[in-house]
């Protein structure tokens, strides 16, 4: 719904957003130390692809690729 909500796991407060951007879902998760961004999508093929980008303030951002296929 686009609205920030925070929550609370194994006594840390996380802020969760999730909201619509064009046709991706993108999910974000931040701490005081870390952010997790994911986004799920489809590619021109059909494959859902769910892309995750992890930024901190202690190591460099990087960022994964999953690409599923459909099960006939």
């Amino acid at each position: 719904d686009g609205k920030n909500v925070e929550m609370n796991v194994d006594g840390s407060r996380i802020k969760v957003e999730t909201k619509w951007e064009k046709s991706s879902l993108r999910q974000e998760f931040a701490s005081s130390r870390r952010k997790i961004i994911r986004s799920w999508g489809f590619d021109p093929a059909g494959h859902l692809v769910l892309t995750m980008r992890v930024e901190s303030m202690m190591m460099a951002p990087g960022e994964s690729r999953a690409v599923f296929d459909r099960q006939p």
